[in-house]
């Protein structure tokens, strides 16, 4: 049996893509694919090096991308964690990143050690990705027609309103006037099938179904994300050259298997993460704002207010954006960036804290009870309204410490909305600062060393019960501006 992560990879990983997407970001429409992409493998391979993780690249930078590091089989992270499959692709749309064309990101995927599939030499796999509520439906070998109405039915639409995600290549010309000829719309794009996968298993995505040959290592990264959103993925290896095809048979892979998403990725406790680099329909991409516009911009949505960290130092950051994966124990649920102390805060301005060293020492915290699962649903209820109604009017609200403990700063305009959606103000941010804490401390496996200052001690229950709707937590955190869904 694989061995399974000891702990949750996920904020890991997302700070591995973020460091490569802000590397990269850098060549953004400079037309130098080669140098955005090994931008990314230096910035993704040093973040590797600071990983209690040991990792083997079985998805990497192969042949295919002449590169020398991240190459399939090389070790990644200090040799002393989990032992892992790594699946990597620092630039996905290297052309997209050279020309400023949008939905180049960055990606990683981990799951336990010989749980994913080793494509060996293929480089092109055929295939058809769904969201959950499709996928017992479909069927590679069916005709395109056949699997849209099935898609259709299942979503509970016609198949004029279906969108399909293609790869613009002179390959998909008859699959292009399949999928018109049935009234269906389609979204054309020249690169990135990792990011039509994840669209199409996205419930915000316009797009129903991603359909087409593309990149086999980018199926296998794709299936990580594909597991953690409960979709399907069904592939076959398409080699597009008499090469690739005698490579694959001398390896002794067969060609007409086909093969689920349970089949690419066999372990359930994976996780997958992606960093925006270009602006797009998927994640926003890396930001450099000037120190004059960062005062006055209302949706920070990358950079998250984090315990025992300067405020003022993550005003000056770059801002990016990220999003995370992950499968572990049927959970699931989209990250916004790696801080994950801060999600609940996310989309609100970050500034720099008021004088309260003069204010009074009574906190949101003093008095409180733990709090509870209908609570904390109710609680999940009202924060995306309550995210959206401050970055419409630039309320700001964030961790203190206020000599010495743990307090909440907000103000009368957030306790006014707040009381007027039936909460008291005072319970409504100690749920906020409290599960935001619990959530530090399942991410850190219990064993948060040295707790800042201005986070908040938490009861064991408030921990397991963050662990238990962690799905939930992460997914209501999600940043929705920039998103065209």
């Amino acid at each position: 049996m694989p061995e399974a992560p000891e702990k949750n990879l996920a904020l890991d990983i997302v700070r591995i893509t973020e460091a490569a997407a802000l590397s990269s970001a850098r060549w953004l429409g400079r037309g130098n694919k080669e140098a955005g992409d090994g931008a990314a493998v230096d910035a993704m391979r040093n973040s590797f090096s600071t990983l209690h993780v040991d990792g083997i690249v079985v998805i990497g930078e192969g042949e295919k991308d002449h590169a020398p590091m991240l190459y399939n089989g090389e070790k990644v992270g200090m040799g002393d964690g989990p032992q892992l499959d790594v699946a990597v692709d620092p630039v996905e749309g290297t052309s997209l990143l050279a020309y400023g064309r949008p939905n180049a990101i960055s990606t990683v995927a981990v799951a336990p050690r010989g749980s994913m599939f080793n494509p060996g030499p293929s480089y092109y796999m055929q295939k058809l990705v769904v969201a959950r509520e499709a996928r017992d439906v479909i069927d590679l070998d069916a005709p395109v027609d056949v699997n849209l109405h099935n898609v259709a039915r299942a979503l509970g639409k016609n198949v004029q309103d279906l969108v399909v995600f293609v790869l613009d290549k002179p390959r998909h010309k008859k699959l292009i006037e399949d999928i018109r000829s049935t009234g269906a719309r389609i979204q054309l794009h020249t690169d990135g099938d990792v990011a039509g996968a994840l669209m199409a298993v996205d419930p915000r995505s316009e797009v129903d179904v991603m359909m087409g040959t593309g990149g086999t290592p980018e199926g296998v990264l794709a299936a990580c994300a594909i597991k953690g959103m409960g979709g399907q993925i069904l592939a076959r290896l398409d080699p597009q050259s008499y090469v690739e095809k005698e490579a694959i048979n001398e390896a002794g892979i067969d060609i007409r298997e086909v093969l689920t998403v349970h089949d690419l990725v066999r372990s359930d406790d994976c996780f997958f993460a992606a960093t925006g680099i270009s602006g797009g329909d998927f994640l926003r991409g890396v930001r450099f704002p000037g120190a004059a516009r960062q005062d006055r911009d209302p949706a920070l949505c990358g950079i998250l207010p984090q315990y025992g960290q300067a405020l003022q130092d993550q005003r000056r950051a770059v801002l990016s954006e990220a999003c995370c994966l992950m499968r572990k124990t049927g959970c699931q649920g989209w990250l916004a960036s790696g801080l994950l102390c801060g999600l609940l805060l996310c989309g609100l301005t970050v500034v720099a804290p008021v004088d309260v060293e003069a204010a009074a020492v009574t906190t949101v915290y003093d008095g409180q009870s733990p709090v509870e699962e209908k609570e904390l649903l109710r609680f999940l209820d009202v924060l995306p309204q309550f995210r959206s109604w401050a970055r419409e009017n630039r309320i700001e609200a964030h961790p203190v410490a206020r000599r010495g403990k743990a307090d909440f700063l907000y103000p009368e305009d957030a306790a006014r909305w707040v009381e007027a959606k039936g909460w008291d103000a005072r319970r409504f941010f100690c749920v906020m600062g409290r599960m935001a804490a619990a959530l530090v401390i399942v991410e850190d496996g219990n064993d948060l060393q040295a707790r800042p200052k201005d986070m908040p001690v938490v009861d064991k229950s408030e921990v397991e019960l963050a662990r238990k709707h962690l799905g939930s937590l992460l997914k209501v955190s999600m940043p929705d501006e920039g998103m065209s869904h």
